[in-house]
Parts: C-alpha cells; sequence; structure tokens
C-alpha cells in the first residue's frame, strides 16, 4: 500500500517490488476457494540488466487455508537446484458469503454522504464510560438503552456502543471482553472473591440471569442481573435488536463491531474462538432484519472485520478504528496512515483515528479526506466545549465523545432529524414488502382441473 496510490488492481508479470516495510496485500475471487491452488514465485530484479530472475516458486494448496483466517509458511523450491532455498510466510483471509441472508443491488448507502453532514456530535457508549471509570463518570450505565434514548434526547446526531457475541450468538452491547462474577454466595470482597467469565463461553440468558461486578481502583461494584431490572432501559447486556427498535431512527447509530487484537507486545487483548465469518455474518443478519431506515455506520479496529463487513453487503458505510499510539498492535495495517490506505485500498467510507495523532498533525484531516470521504474521531482529548469545538474546525466529519449530558450545546436537534425527507429516503434500505398475488377465479378454477404430465 502506499499513500495516495493504495488500489486494488492487476498485478504486473513479474509481480510488484517489494521493499522492507512495505505492506503488500493480494486479493482473488473465486467461486469454490476450496477447489483452487495458487502457484507463489518470488523474482528478484538485475537493474543493471533491466532483468528479473526467478528464485523460487510454492504451491499453496487450498486444504492448507483453515478457518476463516490464519498464516503459512511455505518452502520456496529453487526452479535451477530444485531445492528449499527459502520460506515465504503468508497471512490470510478467507471472505464467504453470507450463508442465510444476503444483501441485494437495489440500492447501496455504502457511500452516501450528504454534504452539510459535517461537525457531526457522536455520544461515546451512549452518554459516556461509567462502569470503570473512577472520574467523570456518566450519569446512566453506558451502552444501556437509557444512555442512548438519554443522548438522542439531548440531540445527538449519533449513538456510538459496542457490539459482540454471546456463545450462542446473539449481538449484545457491551465493551468489555469478559465479565466478573461471584460463585460464592456471601458477598465478595476483593478481587480473589470474583471469576472471570468470558462473554463468548456464556450464552445470552445464562448472562441475563448473572449479578455481575466491576473493579473500580479497589472498590467492588456490584450490578444486579439483566432480568431482576424492572426498567428494560436500564439494564445491563441489552441486544442490537433492542437498539434497532427502541432507538428513535432520526438517531444514527455508530456500530463497533468488537475483534480482540494482537497487541505489539504479543499478547492479545482476550480470546476469541468464534469463527470470524460467523461472527461478522450474525452481526450483519440483526443489521440487516432490524436496522433499515436510519443511518447505520459499521467500524472495528480489526481490519479483516472491517474487509468482511464491506464485502458482505453494500447498504452501509464501512469504517476502520485506530488507537493513539501507531504501533499500539501488531498488525502495521492498523497505524493512522495505514488505515488511510487500506480505506482507500478495500472501497471503505473513511477512518476513525484517535485525537492522540490528529492533534499532534492536524494536517492529516486534509490528508485523509483527499483519500477517503469521512473522518471521525474519538479520544480522551475531547474533554469539553472548548477542545470538541476545536476539533470540529479541523473540518472532521464527526466527534465522539464522552459525558455529552455536559457538553453538547442546549436545544441543539440531530441534524438528521431537521432533514423531513430522510424517513422516506432510508427507508430504501429496507427489504420491499411481497408483492400480493392477484388471483383471477376463472383462471384459478380451470388450472385446478388440468392434469400436468
Amino acid at each position: 500500500m502506499a499513500f495516495a496510490d493504495s488500489k486494488l488492481r492487476v498485478q504486473p508479470e513479474y509481480g510488484v517490488p517489494y521493499v522492507a516495510q512495505d505492506i503488500l496485500m493480494y486479493h482473488a475471487t473465486l467461486d469454490e476457494v476450496g477447489k483452487v491452488a495458487f502457484l507463489v514465485e518470488v523474482y528478484a530484479e538485475q537493474p543493471e540488466e533491466d532483468l528479473v530472475r526467478l528464485l523460487g516458486y510454492a504451491h499453496l494448496q487450498p486444504t492448507s487455508l483453515t478457518g476463516s483466517e490464519g498464516s503459512v509458511t511455505l518452502s520456496l523450491i529453487s526452479p535451477l537446484w530444485q531445492r528449499v532455498v527459502g520460506e515465504l510466510r503468508l497471512e490470510y483471509l478467507l471472505i464467504r458469503p453470507m450463508a442465510s441472508h444476503s444483501f441485494d443491488l437495489r440500492t447501496s448507502f455504502a457511500h452516501y454522504w450528504r454534504g452539510n453532514w459535517t461537525g457531526l456530535e457522536i455520544g461515546h457508549r451512549g452518554l459516556g464510560k461509567s462502569l470503570t471509570v473512577t472520574s467523570n463518570t456518566a450519569p446512566l450505565i453506558e451502552n444501556t438503552l437509557a444512555s442512548m434514548l438519554a443522548s438522542a434526547e439531548l440531540g445527538a446526531d449519533l449513538v456510538e456502543f459496542d457490539v459482540q457475541l454471546t456463545s450462542d450468538l446473539v449481538p449484545i452491547i457491551h465493551h468489555d471482553w469478559s465479565i466478573h462474577v461471584c460463585i460464592h454466595p456471601k458477598t465478595p470482597t476483593s478481587r480473589d472473591d470474583l471469576t472471570e467469565v468470558l462473554l463468548k463461553d456464556i450464552t445470552y440468558e445464562q448472562l441475563k440471569e448473572l449479578k455481575t461486578y466491576q473493579i473500580v481502583g479497589t472498590k467492588i461494584i456490584e450490578y444486579p442481573a439483566h432480568n431482576n431490572v424492572e426498567q428494560l432501559e436500564q439494564r445491563l447486556f441489552p441486544t442490537l435488536q433492542d437498539f434497532f427498535e427502541r432507538v428513535n431512527k432520526s438517531v444514527g447509530l455508530d456500530i463497533e463491531v468488537k475483534w480482540p487484537q494482537e497487541k505489539r507486545n504479543g499478547d492479545y487483548e482476550s480470546e476469541q474462538t468464534i469463527d470470524k465469518n460467523l461472527f461478522v455474518d450474525r452481526i450483519l443478519e440483526v443489521v440487516q432484519q432490524h436496522g433499515c431506515g436510519r443511518l447505520n455506520l459499521l467500524k472495528s479496529f480489526d481490519v479483516d472485520v472491517c474487509s468482511l463487513l464491506r464485502f458482505k453487503q453494500n447498504m452501509y458505510p464501512v469504517l476502520v478504528l485506530s488507537s493513539s499510539t501507531n504501533d499500539y498492535y501488531a498488525d502495521p495495517r492498523t497505524s493512522t496512515v495505514e488505515t488511510i490506505n487500506f480505506a482507500q485500498a478495500f472501497d471503505l467510507a473513511g477512518i476513525v483515528p484517535n485525537t492522540v495523532p490528529i492533534k499532534a498533525n492536524p494536517s492529516l484531516v486534509q490528508s485523509a479526506k483527499e483519500q477517503v470521504p469521512l473522518v471521525l474521531v474519538w479520544g480522551a482529548d475531547l474533554k469539553d466545549r472548548s477542545s470538541i469545538d476545536s476539533f470540529i474546525q479541523m473540518g472532521l466529519t464527526a466527534v465522539i465523545y464522552d459525558r455529552m449530558d455536559l457538553w453538547l450545546r442546549s436545544n441543539q436537534t440531530s441534524a438528521f432529524e431537521s432533514e423531513e425527507d430522510l424517513p422516506d429516503f432510508f427507508q430504501l434500505q429496507c427489504e420491499p414488502a411481497p408483492e400480493k398475488r392477484v388471483v383471477n377465479a376463472t383462471i384459478e378454477s380451470i388450472l385446478s382441473n388440468v392434469n400436468f404430465l
């Protein structure tokens, strides 16, 4: 990938020259990937003679591509000596079509964005973080319906939240990868009294029955089980379907698809055993069935999840997130500049960098907007009205911040609520109702007495 020139294209006869630290990606569309093998050839240039020389080749068999993603190491065979002269390590991603649902081509909002949709304000987890912070805590529990509805009532343009799956593949709204529970009847008094359970390892029905705990500093805070909270809006672990059905359609939804990342030090943020294609499919099924008729943004820190989101559907914009530190994650595609290149290469709608690199180099905003349509930011630097305004003045598409109850201007109206044509326009996202069959009584009577051989 190269800045301002990251596009999929047919490769030259002898491939693409590789320079150290380059990111090379190859994309192939196949009808039956399980029946196709790949011949990989590595050439060396000899500029002084204007020649290229085949150093080695390897065959990549379809049986080596297991699951949705992984890595393979190939032995390179010299065509002259017919012996191993090196190794080539490749990482791969298989993007499979959705098994039970599909998006047709009747229309697309993947790149639809009106010119006046700029400087939008997005409520981070609704009104902001509340479960794990010791200061500036939001007045309502994060990622609950109550927090989303409160942001919408204040005039938020969109609300942002995190989606992941339970073990029975129910898309739920929660930021952390795990919960803390106490398996003893006594009230926990220390971290040692708590057991950590990954959300991917528990069913939704089991989750709703559990009293959970948050460790905040030296305190242990108890939260009642989902099923024991009378008001639906106050319950932890709402579903994605709940949000689609109960948040007003004049408010856009900024949906972060959670997937644990490998960090630079080799550690993973968490463990994930659900197949990546299945994971994305299940979320998209709910989006397709219940999410039409409004502005929806899909995004992730995982660039391969972004690829899956983009290639599996053409209805909603997809954006790629990046961290405050360029080398925080192991994947080189996750640095701020490389996310711009990746978004351009794979036809994403834009990027969502942290405020830290943008604050250090504000020119990145314009550079990014020359390559991709949308540039949103998130981060701790959006800490008051003054800082929010200073970032908006950079020409950003939107800012995502906590404590909208403190910093959103009073009497503000959502950018989408004020546009009267939008409800009907966004309705084009929805599948048309099947046409009723007109019954002709005479023809039906004749056909009922005809035998077909």
